[in-house]
């Protein structure tokens, strides 16, 4: 064979692969993604809602999330219509049956139907999800109704009523919106008053520790910074999704992905992580 040929083809094979991204899986994983090769967005919205590509580089045959990982992703889960995943490969153990929500245009999949004999928790005490320190956490979900209950999207922690360790993410209080409850022998908790839901639209609360202050962005509504003093981890109890710990509080709502990194919680972050689960998964 000749080298120009050699070259023709290595082109032809190259544009068939740019090319392939589009089309629908059928259960075959797509290709990596590689810079340029294709919009960087996932596909929820597109012809093929289900058969989404992972804009992060990670081929996978359904389904897609919105948020790309970085250097600093501990644990991602997510739901591809039939199950939990996760591309860090952090175990989620599934605990009953909760609800699988399809994916809906722009909306990914989820799940919802929350009780303290349906949520997923980690496989263990001693987890990744543990911070001793700094932290930026997301979930994207939509809620019913409003709550006054407290229910919880995501715990990792004694309940906010013992308050000695961890730390938990609320949903809904009346007008005051999701509250981050950061715990070291007293319930410090961080709120963003006036910041209730719009009922069943796509919602985003992004989360997390700097130093001695907890930080909580409701939507894309101003950052909220309040001191909460040191970080004290859990590594006694499972972390909860869709639940509390006591299993008193269970979110009433749909869930659609989560997102830890071990990165100091900031108002820049935060906005990037917002603005890009809005740009992908729609409102």
């Amino acid at each position: 064979m000749t080298r120009a040929l050699s070259l023709a083809l290595a082109l032809v094979a190259q544009v068939a692969g740019a090319q392939d991204f589009n089309a629908p899986v059928l259960g075959k994983a797509l290709k990596t993604c590689s810079s340029g090769a294709v919009i960087s967005r996932c596909k929820c919205g597109a012809a093929h809602p289900r058969t989404g590509y992972c804009c992060s580089g990670v081929a996978q045959a359904t389904g897609c999330h919105l948020i790309d990982d970085d250097a600093n992703t501990i644990c991602h889960p997510w739901w591809d219509g039939a199950q939990i995943q996760d591309t860090k490969g952090c175990v989620w153990v599934k605990v009953g049956n909760p609800t699988m929500v399809p994916a809906s245009g722009q909306r990914p999949a989820g799940a919802s139907g929350w009780s303290g004999t349906k949520y997923y928790r980690t496989s263990a005490v001693n987890d990744a999800l543990d911070f001793a320190g700094d932290f930026t956490a997301v979930v994207v979900y939509s809620a019913p109704s409003l709550d006054s209950s407290g229910s919880t999207m995501f715990e990792d922690g004694t309940p906010p009523g013992t308050g000695t360790k961890g730390y938990a993410i609320k949903a809904d209080r009346s007008t005051n919106g999701p509250f981050f409850y950061s715990m070291n022998g007293s319930a410090h908790y961080v709120q963003d008053s006036g910041s209730a839901e719009t009922i069943g639209n796509l919602s985003v609360v992004c989360f997390g520790r700097a130093g001695t202050n907890g930080v909580l962005k409701v939507r894309t509504r101003t950052t909220v910074t309040t001191g909460v003093g040191s970080a004290v981890a859990d590594t006694t109890d499972y972390g909860f999704i869709g639940i509390d710990q006591a299993q008193t509080y269970p979110f009433t709502g749909t869930i659609y992905e989560l997102y830890f990194e071990a990165a100091t919680a900031t108002d820049a972050l935060c906005t990037s992580l917002i603005n890009t689960v809005y740009a992908r998964g729609g409102t």
